[in-house]
């Protein structure tokens, strides 16, 4: 039930997340040939929201959540029939994609993206990160991702299966850039981060690929982590402490 509670506290956040809408305004480098547009995604466009990188694997993990969540209690509860082959693969794969891809969010956030809108526009650039939706998919999915890992069943992430997260990543890079001239039409292209800005050339290229190899790198250290932990076997306050170092080191809350 801990697993079910995390889903619903998940969609909780993205469905308040869409009714509340948010205006953004998307940082971009220096050399960008787009004009940086200010994004009205309240109202009717609150749905829009949910376009963003983040949105996205939050809402995996949940469906990761919410499938373990139901395998464990159909079990538990003598109702193995209810689980198909089909519902165990994709909770596996759900979480071997959204968990490494939390990990990768959080420090994304926190060491680029948070330092590069404070950088640019102060403490209004960094006011979305500080509301709690934005610190509930930045901080809340790492902490939820650990709790699995460290305190509850573990669901494995094996590196055979490690080509789902790059294209997971992929499949992403193509949906934004298939939607630049959707978000806001009567501006024109709009990247919705600045690594995914097209016009910057050779550069851009350079940073979809690096972020695709990261997410590459991230699986494989995710997957390194789950064994480690394993192995070491270290008890309960073992678990929590490491916890403590990895939330440390991934999650921000404040400038």
């Amino acid at each position: 039930w801990i697993r079910i509670a995390f889903a619903c506290a998940i969609y909780a956040t993205t469905i308040k997340n869409i009714v509340e809408g948010n205006v953004i305004k998307p940082t971009y480098l220096p050399a960008t040939k787009l004009v940086p547009p200010t994004l009205d995604f309240t109202g009717w466009n609150g749905f829009k929201t949910q376009g963003f990188f983040t949105q996205w694997s939050w809402m995996l993990l949940g469906y990761s959540f919410l499938s373990s969540g139901a395998i464990a209690i159909f079990a538990s509860s003598g109702q193995e029939a209810m689980i198909s082959p089909w519902m165990l693969r994709s909770a596996l794969i759900s979480f071997e994609v959204a968990a490494p891809t939390a990990f990768l969010v959080s420090t994304v956030v926190t060491y680029a993206l948070w330092p590069i809108a404070f950088k640019a526009k102060g403490a209004e650039g960094t006011k979305n990160f500080q509301k709690i939706n934005g610190l509930m998919m930045h901080n809340a999915n790492v902490f939820f991702v650990l709790c699995e890992v460290c305190l509850l069943g573990g669901l494995p992430v094996k590196l055979s299966h490690a080509a789902v997260g790059p294209i997971w990543g992929a499949i992403y890079v193509i949906f934004s850039w298939s939607m630049m001239n959707y978000w806001k039409p009567e501006h024109g292209p709009v990247a919705l981060y600045f690594l995914l800005d097209t016009t910057l050339g050779l550069k851009s290229t350079v940073m979809v690929l690096a972020l695709v190899a990261v997410l590459l790198v991230f699986y494989v250290a995710f997957s390194l982590l789950g064994d480690a932990l394993v192995y070491l076997d270290g008890g309960l306050m073992a678990h929590l402490l490491g916890m403590a170092v990895v939330l440390g080191m991934t999650c921000k809350f404040r400038d």
